[in-house]
């Protein structure tokens, strides 16, 4: 199923400008940095020939419970190639977006089709007017009406993930960004507002899968005190594992996704998931999984479900029967065929992009985009070359705004904005 995408109308209309930051070239840039699993960004792929490519970028979002809207404001988007100086693209005025009508398979558009040097890229950095300075240029709308400044610790606020890819040369290369705000807002960080520790995957749109589905009403009856209050959530984890509340490590679910009652029928839709197997497991305790401690939640209803040959429909009704194991869409029947792997079976073909866990071979620049790291990367680099800066080990000091793991801040050198052309958006 192809995402709706929400085109923003001034990105469209005005021209871009493209500006060259002052991140270096060579000497440490080119070294990569380090993932959140400690993998290096080299060898995105190859790319053949130093022509042109395009790049577009779009932004989608995970869930959160007790608000109503999370509107961030953009002002531009950076990315870094392997050698030289990042590219910034500036939009002629912020754009503000909230990120909680993005769900599902809905994304807004940040760049469309803007033309890049070939090349093998190390980070995608969103910029952003989030400070907290009282000012409510991004804020977080709670669901009594009340509104919180949204801001990210540091001097110069960013969101930045770091994920490698390639942009082909005379092809494209086409991401969603995809924010779980389940894991990225704390609402008591002890200094007003509501912080953000931005937690981030970048999915490549040629190969991204979507699953529709239902909850059995006899699960969420079983499972909920009143399920008119809260109709719970869909916690979706990579592999074929046992379910866990947020915890911030490698067990944490890739994606959630809330259970919207409609008709007498409770569906989710969860979208921009990398071809490859997944857990999906029900819970009506989302609201008090705290990311930041470990919950006690109830988990019911689990299943398996493949995903390798294309996008599913599927009913959590905690039965063991094989039709729920990834029914395959008839968009993606006729790609299929001829294979001999079912939906549901694991030994799917190895070319396809995996559930973003330990691929080492990256795809070569041959007219498609590829990405070398769909699992969780945030970063809080001080400069745009320093690896070391991308560990994720560290803590978010809330008291004094230090840059932690996932806070997405930077002390970039003074990035100047001089005209250096344009790109059509």
């Amino acid at each position: 199923m192809t995402p709706l995408r929400l085109a923003l109308l001034l990105a469209i209309t005005t021209p871009l400008t493209l500006v060259g930051c002052g991140g270096g070239s060579g000497g440490g840039d080119s070294g990569g940095d380090s993932n959140s699993d400690g993998s290096s960004n080299n060898g995105a792929g190859s790319v053949a020939g130093d022509g042109l490519g395009e790049f577009s970028l779009d932004i989608t979002d995970a869930p959160v419970d007790d608000a109503s809207k999370v509107i961030v404001e953009f002002t531009g988007v950076s990315i870094k190639p392997a050698e030289g100086e990042a590219l910034r693209f500036d939009f002629p005025a912020p754009i503000a977006i909230d990120l909680l009508s993005l769900q599902g398979s809905s994304s807004a558009e940040l760049l469309d089709a803007v033309e890049v040097p070939a090349d093998n890229y190390e980070w995608v950095r969103l910029e952003a007017n989030a400070s907290l300075d009282g000012t409510l240029d991004s804020y977080v709308e709670m669901k009594d009406g009340s509104q919180q400044e949204l801001w990210l610790p540091g001097n110069n606020p960013e969101l930045k993930l770091v994920s490698g890819f390639t942009v082909p040369d005379t092809g494209s290369a086409d991401f969603t960004v995809d924010f779980d705000l389940r894991k990225s807002l704390n609402s008591n960080p002890g200094r007003g507002g509501v912080m953000m520790k931005p937690v981030m995957r970048l999915v490549s749109n040629e190969t991204a899968r979507e699953i529709e589905g239902q909850v059995a009403g006899e699960l969420i009856a079983a499972q909920c005190a009143d399920a008119s209050l809260d109709d719970g959530a869909v916690y979706v984890f990579s592999g074929e594992t046992t379910p866990q509340d947020l915890q911030g490590n490698d067990g944490d679910p890739v994606l959630t996704a809330l259970v919207k009652a409609d008709d007498g029928e409770f569906e989710f839709e969860l979208g921009f998931l990398e071809p490859g197997t997944y857990t999906l497991s029900y819970t009506c305790d989302a609201s008090s999984d705290d990311p930041e401690a470990a919950d006690e939640l109830t988990f019911a209803g689990t299943e398996v479900v493949n995903i390798e040959a294309g996008d599913a429909e599927f009913i959590l009704d905690g039965s063991e029967d094989d039709s729920n194991v990834g029914q395959q869409d008839d968009d993606t029947e006729d790609e299929a065929a001829g294979d001999d792997s079912s939906s549901d079976d694991d030994s799917s073909d190895d070319s396809s992009s995996d559930d973003g866990s330990n691929s080492d071979d990256p795809t070569a620049g041959n007219g498609d985009a590829s990405s070398d790291n769909d699992s969780v990367s945030e970063d809080s680099s001080t400069d745009d070359g320093d690896a070391s800066s991308d560990d994720n080990s560290n803590a978010q000091d809330p008291t004094t705004g230090d840059s932690g793991p996932s806070d997405g801040s930077s002390g970039e050198n003074g990035e100047s904005s001089t005209d250096a052309g344009s790109s059509a958006g």
